[in-house]
């Protein structure tokens, strides 16, 4: 898979790929599919339940957290905490759920994937991410979209000064491989060399940009799931590294 990334220059996907985005655009489908029927069951509960003055809502919101708050001072029992747990669960899930009404994610997916079009009088590079962030006045990620600045396109300090202390030629390469999508091939062919070499550099740049990451991260107790998996791949690959070396790195 690493080394059959879509190439943006191509009017095809590789097959692998374009099989690996047929399933998550299916996943995608269904997942909009619960999402509207989960608007739908939210708005029939929003007429069917009872109308409350908003002193009243109040009094009632604040009842609830009181209540939830003296179930949890009072949880003895393995059953109990298992309630509470139960609790903030489906508090939680009520809160991504409307974050994710707000939100237009796609995940691993490239924006334009089988992108439905507005209307069939508009020209379809109209469609483009880029145009429409443009129309709309969002002009920085267009600004940035260059090997020397992209560690301007991420908010993040410790991913973006990460990037802005590489070289020049390793910027180049991550650029194209990471955020462009090129192949390794196609890139070797750009640079004049071949791409086992192109594919040890990456390698390399790679090693530069995760242990920054890793170090940062270990400090921290709350992860999240990606977090945490990121955490674990270094830590074994390191434990490899150990092995493979003989107990040094």
């Amino acid at each position: 898979m690493d080394e059959m990334l879509f190439d943006p220059a191509d009017d095809e996907l590789p097959d692998d790929t374009e099989e690996l985005y047929r399933e998550q655009y299916l996943n995608e489908q269904a997942d909009e599919l619960e999402k509207r029927i989960e608007r739908d069951e939210e708005r029939f509960r929003e007429r069917n339940k009872p109308k409350l003055s908003p002193e009243h809502a109040q009094l009632a919101r604040m009842t609830a957290v009181t209540a939830r708050e003296r179930y949890e001072d009072s949880a003895r029992t393995p059953e109990a905490f298992q309630t509470v747990v139960a609790i903030w669960d489906r508090m939680d899930a009520n809160r991504e759920r409307r974050e994710r009404y707000r939100e237009v994610l796609r995940g691993d997916l490239p924006l334009d994937y089988r992108k439905k079009y507005d209307s069939a009088i508009f020209p379809s590079h109209y469609m483009n991410p880029t145009v429409q962030q443009l129309s709309r006045g969002n002009f920085l990620d267009f600004l940035f979209d260059c090997p020397y600045e992209m560690h301007e396109l991420t908010a993040d300090a410790l991913i973006s000064r990460s990037l802005y202390k590489l070289k020049d030629e390793h910027k180049e390469l991550f650029y194209f491989l990471a955020i462009r999508l090129y192949s390794a091939a196609r890139f070797a062919e750009m640079r004049g060399q071949t791409d086992r070499n192109i594919r040890k550099v990456r390698s390399t740049v790679m090693k530069k940009l995760r242990k920054p990451l890793y170090e940062h991260l270990k400090k921290y107790d709350t992860l999240t799931t990606r977090e945490r998996e990121f955490i674990e791949l270094y830590e074994a690959e390191m434990d490899k590294a150990r092995k493979k070396d003989g107990g040094t790195i």
